[in-house]
């Protein structure tokens, strides 16, 4: 779970607040796409914080949305299945003496109006919601607390919690989400190991109530921490991740299987926060190059790995947690 006491300086609070205009990256490789299909990810704020960005999935017509607060570092937009709205992750602010308030989820419209913060006064500090049940009436949330699991909440004004899962371990569960056809409900568990101050992930599948979970994955094979992440395909017949070497994965939501995709970029890099396209042709990530996770751009291939794109080029700031929608929202 994401602790609140591990962001920058409260100094830097006031700063990440103001949006700033960015330009639309440079592509020269990519092919203009004609269909509605968009990218949302986010940018990273120097100092703190992190911005959403919608765009084509060649990079062409970018729109930063203008909020009135930002994420968190490591915040991410998450599209609903009918793609006319974003659930924000969590969000970063702090009252007005520069104290951090309790991570909180947000919705918005993907042309970045009708934000509406969640307050959530009776739920713990520490949530990050990252998934939508299949009919978009509610939310997904792994929440903190003396019994961290996840939870769904109402999307109309955050009410009615219902447990899914209960870590055993104390650890958070973060919801991946439903399968395509609404049955299956997959999340990462997160336990302790015999490092200290270290933790390690599987990928669990379950009934869409969360009942009778199912560990697909072991622990340690897939990415840990703030950069943990799993996707359903369209036809529900795999999941994407990352490895800890950061290395895409698809695995099979029947047999279990793991098998690498195999990108056509030169080694050494690090990808991470893996999404399909909405046809399944295609695959959207973060990536940067050499070991390790560094200021990573978001790129596109073909579902092999192959005829990889660059959506964004930049040097200075990271971007992440690429999804990819199909959607009716004009924003070109």
């Amino acid at each position: 779970m994401r602790n609140p006491l591990r962001i920058l300086a409260l100094s830097t609070i006031a700063a990440v607040l103001v949006v700033t205009a960015i330009a639309e990256p440079a592509n020269a490789t990519g092919e203009h796409h004609q269909s509605r299909d968009r990218i949302a990810y986010t940018t990273s704020i120097p100092g703190g914080g992190a911005h959403v960005v919608v765009a084509n999935p060649d990079g062409t017509g970018t729109v930063q949305l203008q909020l009135p607060q930002v994420l968190e570092d490591f915040g991410r937009p998450v599209w609903s299945h009918d793609a006319s709205k974003l659930l924000l992750s969590n969000i970063l602010r702090a009252d007005s003496t520069g104290n951090l308030l309790p991570f909180r989820p947000a919705t918005v419209s993907p042309d970045g109006r009708h934000f509406r913060l969640f307050a959530l006064p009776a739920q713990p500090p520490d949530m990050y919601c990252s998934a939508w049940t299949p009919d978009d009436s509610r939310f997904v949330c792994a929440v903190g607390g003396d019994t961290p699991g996840i939870f769904t909440f109402r999307a109309t004004d955050g009410g009615d919690p219902l447990r899914l899962t209960t870590n055993p371990f104390a650890n958070p569960d973060t919801p991946v989400g439903y399968s395509p056809d609404g049955n299956r409900f997959a999340f990462l568990r997160t336990k302790p190991t015999n490092v200290p101050d270290t933790t390690a992930v599987a990928l669990f599948i379950a009934r869409r109530d969360g009942s009778h979970p199912t560990q697909v994955t072991p622990y340690g094979v897939l990415m840990p921490d703030v950069i943990q992440s799993a996707a359903w395909s369209p036809d529900g017949r795999s999941l994407l991740s990352s490895t800890t070497d950061g290395h895409l994965v698809r695995i099979n939501a029947h047999s279990y299987g793991i098998s690498q995709i195999r990108l056509d970029v030169p080694e050494p890099y690090f990808a991470s926060v893996p999404s399909p396209s909405p046809d399944g042709r295609s695959i959207v990530f973060s990536l940067s190059h050499g070991a390790g996770p560094r200021a990573a751009d978001i790129l596109t291939a073909r579902a092999d790995g192959s005829h990889v794109n660059y959506v964004t080029t930049t040097d200075d700031v990271a971007e992440w947690y690429p999804e990819w929608a199909n959607t009716s929202a004009d924003l070109r």
